[in-house]
Parts: structure tokens; C-alpha cells; sequence
């Protein structure tokens, strides 16, 4: 494009997945409630919220979960033959398992997780700073803490740069993936530290 973003044309699907998560320490349950039973009110809570906002959300199962970070960790897998059918038929075969019913008996195996992601050895270069999945190098760029808050459409948003219009993200190579942490803490822990830097700003 010579137009408008000035960058190489292509086409793309932007997906967005939240993990949310919680630190439990001590107790196993609060107010009565187990840390499963919380954590799919505070789910069930954030859906309804970006409902209201225009927003459709569907929460993952495992086997949602399984499949995405199957195909990222094995990009290209080379068992059952090099074809784009070959490829297919292992993502098929390594799917995460079909539920147990009630009284089935599960695999002596089990199902941990890990073991069912990783069907080659990764490697690591230190020299280049990468990582080998299935002979594909992956780098992970880690940015410092932001000095300022950044603008609107910092990352997605289109913005102009010169004579073009475009986003950062767009600029990214192919397969990008942005992870964001976001912590949420009580506004009575918040204000706490905000008082003491407050008061150890004085004099």
C-alpha cells in the first residue's frame, strides 16, 4: 500500500484471549466459597460486563486452550509427513481428549498438560536470543515499565506517522503476540500506598 499505511498489504484476524487469575495464599476458601466457585463469579461477571459494552465473549475449555497452544508450539510438525494435510491430521490426533463420562475410567496416563503441548524438543539460542519450535525461531521482547501513560491507540489504534496512516501493531511481523499484565487491586490497599507516598513526599 502507497497510499495510506505505506506498509505491505495483507490480510489478518486479530484475536484477543484474557486469563484471569488469582493468587491464593492461606486460606482454601473465602466466604465460603472455593477459589473455582470465585473465580467463575468474577468470570461470569466480566462477560456480562463487556455484554453490556457491544462486546461477545465466550469462555475457553480446556480443549479450546489445548488447541490454540498446540498449533503456537508446534508450528511445524513433521511426524505424520511435511504436507498442509499432514500438518492437520497431527493437530487431529494430538487433540486435547474427549471428556470422561461419569463411572470412565481415565487413561493411567492422565492428562497433564504440559506433556500433551510439547511434541518436539525446543531449543534456545542464547547467542540470537530465540527460541526453536520445530525448527521456527521465536523471540520475546520484554518493554520496561512505562514512564507516562500511553496514548489512545498507542498500539492498535491507526495513527499518522509521516505521510502514512497505520498502527504499530501492524508493523509487527506475522504471528505477533501481545501479552499485557493487568493487576487489579482493592481501592483500600491502593489508597494506603498512596497516603504513604504522600506522606514521604513532604519536607
Amino acid at each position: 500500500d502507497t497510499v495510506v499505511t505505506r506498509l505491505r498489504w495483507r490480510g489478518q484476524t486479530r484475536r484477543v484471549r484474557m486469563v484471569v487469575y488469582r493468587r491464593a495464599t492461606g486460606q482454601a476458601s473465602r466466604r465460603g466459597q472455593t477459589p473455582e466457585q470465585m473465580l467463575n463469579i468474577v468470570c461470569d461477571r466480566l462477560c456480562g460486563g463487556l455484554a453490556n459494552a457491544g462486546i461477545q465473549a465466550r469462555r475457553m475449555v480446556a480443549a479450546d486452550v489445548h488447541d490454540w497452544l498446540l498449533r503456537w508450539l508446534n508450528p511445524r510438525p513433521a511426524m505424520l509427513g511435511p504436507s498442509t494435510e499432514d500438518r492437520e491430521r497431527f493437530y487431529a490426533l494430538a487433540r486435547y481428549p474427549d471428556e470422561t463420562e461419569a463411572g470412565e475410567i481415565e487413561l493411567a496416563s492422565g492428562r497433564d498438560f504440559s506433556q500433551r503441548l510439547f511434541f518436539g524438543q525446543p531449543r534456545s539460542d542464547v547467542e540470537h536470543g530465540t527460541w526453536y519450535f520445530d525448527g521456527m525461531p521465536h523471540r520475546v521482547l520484554i518493554t520496561d515499565r512505562l514512564r507516562m501513560p500511553p496514548g489512545t491507540g498507542h498500539l492498535t489504534g491507526e495513527t499518522r506517522k509521516g505521510d502514512a496512516i497505520n498502527t504499530l501493531f501492524d508493523q509487527m511481523p506475522e504471528d505477533t503476540l501481545l501479552c499485557l499484565t493487568m493487576v487489579a487491586t482493592p481501592q483500600d490497599v491502593l489508597e494506603s500506598d498512596l497516603n504513604h507516598l504522600a506522606k514521604k513526599a513532604v519536607g
